[in-house]
């Protein structure tokens, strides 16, 4: 029988937290579509505590996406206040083509996976309901409003969400309109590329409105706009635009790493803010077009990004380059530094997303050497491989 890299870190985990990383390391397998049932029914017999609630959440969820309607009702309780019980019970609804129990805990991305996997829940109506519900800072709430609007018009980020869904989302604009520049060109991408996946001219207006941020004042916002402008050639499968972009994109950001690898000291916001954009900007190019002539300056810039100790910015550019290399290096910090827990859990999980898209065995023994990165780490690898099986867009990864 083959040995299963992610076994021995369950072994290093605490009773309670044992038990969730089981649930989360039963959606990994789900997702890669292997047999769950027997680990889930010897995972159930351990959940007899009402303290459990989110670990019972979360296999109602797999439960759900196996057909198990009876088992996957007993364990959901989306009226019990606690993030995880609550999302994930709701999810495992919808899943189940039921109507979720929507409260002031929703996350977006439950908003956005009911309108894919529900052909009963209306997402215009769960949007306005949940805009009622909402009590965030102003900036949390355009990113969230962003989050829904967009995946709700896209299945996954080359699937459109069908007409009915795209119109609810442009719907769901006229209702609230966004206000940050930056969460403008998130939307307007996807709704172009949505638009145009139908065939439907109304995706020209979208694309323009991104191509205008190339000629803003401010240079963040115009590198991304040409990393909007890549994503949106990129999944509408235009090579030659996408190549174009990349290529602009990768001047920019050569240029910037040559002048800020000259620069000292490091820990002016303005210089991280420009680093971390085209750090991911080469992260994006890499992503989307397969260049790994990129790698050169790329470790240029990680190299800045450890001496400023930007780890959610490394995080998020090993998601896109998935660089085993660059991953175990970042991964051993965590073995001899004093790391604060949220560092660790950035450091975690971008190192779920290289061991999801490579399944390197060296990474999951690395994670295994740092207790507190275990639980993000599973987490994470979860719930992004069932996002993959069905095809949504899941947040709280």
């Amino acid at each position: 029988m083959k040995e299963d890299p992610l076994a021995p870190l369950l072994t290093r985990l605490r009773f309670m937290d044992r038990l969730a990383g089981k649930a989360f390391r039963i959606m990994f397998l789900l997702g890669r579509g292997e047999n769950v049932r027997a680990s889930s029914l010897y995972l159930l017999r351990k959940l007899k505590s009402p303290d459990t609630a989110p670990q019972r959440a979360l296999l109602s969820v797999v439960f759900a996406s196996m057909g198990d309607e009876e088992e996957a009702l007993r364990l959901a309780s989306p009226e019990i206040k606690d993030e995880i019980t609550h999302n994930f019970s709701n999810l495992a609804l919808c899943i189940l083509g039921r109507e979720p129990l929507l409260g002031a805990l929703t996350e977006p991305w439950v908003l956005t996976a009911c309108s894919h996997v529900s052909p009963e829940y209306e997402p215009l109506a769960g949007y306005r309901r949940w805009l009622e519900l909402r009590d965030s800072l102003p900036t949390q709430l355009e990113y969230q409003k962003s989050f829904v609007i967009s995946w709700t018009a896209m299945r996954d980020r080359k699937t459109t969400g069908g007409e009915e869904n795209v119109e609810a989302s442009l719907e769901m604009l006229k209702l609230s309109p966004l206000e940050s520049p930056e969460a403008k060109l998130h939307t307007y991408t996807n709704l172009a590329v949505s638009l145009m996946l139908l065939g439907d001219d109304r995706y020209e207006y979208y694309l323009d409105e991104v191509k205008r941020g190339t000629e803003n004042e401010h240079a963040h916002l115009r590198v991304m706009a040409y990393q909007s402008l890549m994503e949106f050639y990129a999944r509408t499968d235009d090579e030659q635009e996408t190549m174009k972009m990349a290529r602009e994109l990768k001047r920019r950001a050569s240029k910037v790493a040559t002048w800020i690898m000259s620069k000292e000291p490091f820990n002016r916001s303005w210089l991280l803010r420009e680093v971390s954009l085209n750090c991911l900007s080469l992260a994006k190019v890499q992503y989307w077009t397969g260049d790994l002539s990129t790698s050169s300056t790329i470790r240029r810039l990680i190299s800045f990004l450890r001496r400023s100790e930007q780890l959610p910015v490394i995080s998020t550019f090993l998601g896109h380059v998935r660089d085993v290399e660059l991953a175990l290096e970042l991964g051993s910090r965590m073995t001899g530094h004093n790391l604060m827990k949220e560092e660790v859990r950035d450091i975690a999980v971008g190192l779920a997303s290289v061991y999801q898209g490579t399944g390197d065995p060296r990474i999951p023994k690395l994670v295994r050497r740092n207790r507190l990165a275990i639980p993000p780490f599973l987490r994470h690898l979860g719930c992004s491989s069932l996002g993959e099986r069905l095809r949504v867009e899941l947040g709280y990864c």
